[in-house]
């Protein structure tokens, strides 16, 4: 038998399901998309003795396995990412003001806040270290901040009326 002949009789047949999210494929265009980041001090501190290096070539120098692969589908260019958020924010309180005035503008601050909180998610190497404190932080500070606006606002539903007892029956 000849090699062709034995690999179309024996060549290995693939099934995915047709949720399957992950497909084989070749090691070196996976590398060229990946960022390589440290995980540890150590890692750190090898990766800046070879930060002019590719990724391919930068694996096998590094020693300490303080340092993971992360695949940067399309990578964000952080001034770019953050002029753009800057300037749609602005447009949004503009547009908040005209619709609905100072709460527009409140509505258009507090998307914004949120915005550059997922970008800044998006962006970080450190996200899922971050996450769940910045939820945290979020919750006590809403927490926080609740009763003191129910308080200094005024709520026409409220009201404190005073009864006197008259005692000279």
């Amino acid at each position: 038998m000849q090699d062709n002949e034995l690999l179309k009789k024996y060549e290995p047949v693939l099934r995915f399901a047709k949720s399957e999210r992950f497909f084989p494929m070749a090691v070196e265009p996976y590398l060229d998309r990946c960022r390589l980041l440290p995980s540890g001090p150590q890692g750190a501190v090898e990766m800046l003795s070879h930060l002019n290096h590719p990724v391919r070539t930068r694996i096998g120098k590094l020693h300490s396995g303080e340092y993971f692969l992360r695949f940067v589908n399309d990578p964000l260019i952080d001034s770019d990412i953050w002029v753009w958020w800057g300037v749609l924010s602005v447009i949004a309180a503009g547009a908040g003001w005209f619709v609905a005035g100072w709460l527009g503008v409140e509505i258009a601050a507090v998307l914004s806040l949120v915005a550059a909180f997922v970008i800044f998610m998006q962006a970080s190497p450190i996200r899922l270290r971050i996450i769940p404190a910045a939820f945290a932080t979020l919750l006590f500070l809403a927490l926080e901040l609740a009763p003191v606006l129910f308080f200094l606002a005024p709520h026409p539903f409220i009201s404190i009326q005073v009864e006197y007892l008259d005692l000279d029956l």
